[in-house]
């Protein structure tokens, strides 16, 4: 269980390290004239991910039987570490126009390199496997479901605001 607390602990490291540079990209993008989109669902989104860290961290203690499984492990690791290469890759292709808020500036083309050449939303994808795998990691598969499914409903706004943001970015005024 050490080495599932230590991934966890990476994870939420790597996450705070993100807020960081969401936060500091927000604050140059709006210096830019950058407008919000969909800000009514980003409450939810933040208490969406923080609670999974909870579950992560203190449903285990809850259940102490609960061990890395040897037959999920490897294949479950491996499966993150690619999404963790793919967020990588993602932040960098984005760069300082990456933001948790859904914001965008009027003029300026919708990123279209690296992943996103392939896939619309590339970090949606990740985050949605995160969600599933990680809980997974232990056995927990009604914890990855369970979030997975919260966080499939959630896109449903966060999509619209994405729509409407890119919508917005190719209109003239």
């Amino acid at each position: 269980m050490k080495l599932y607390y230590l991934i966890i602990f990476l994870i939420l490291l790597q996450r705070l390290l993100e807020l960081k540079k969401s936060n500091k990209n927000v604050r140059k993008l709006k210096e830019r004239g950058a407008k919000e989109f969909g800000r009514g669902h980003l409450w939810i989104m933040k208490a969406l991910h923080i609670s999974w860290f909870f579950v992560l961290i203190f449903y285990p203690l809850c259940l102490p039987n609960l061990k890395i499984r040897p037959d999920l492990f490897i294949c479950v690791l491996l499966l993150i570490a690619i999404c963790q290469v793919m967020r990588f890759f993602i932040l960098r292709t984005l760069g300082p126009r990456w933001s948790i808020p859904v914001l965008a500036i009027k003029g300026e083309a919708p990123v279209k390199s690296g992943l996103y050449k392939y896939l619309k939303h590339p970090n949606y994808l990740v985050v949605f496997l995160e969600l599933l795998l990680f809980p997974m990691i232990i056995g927990m598969w009604e914890v990855g479901v369970t979030f997975f499914l919260l966080n499939l409903y959630l896109m449903y706004f966060r999509l619209k605001a994405e729509n409407s943001a890119l919508h917005w970015m190719s209109t003239i005024d």
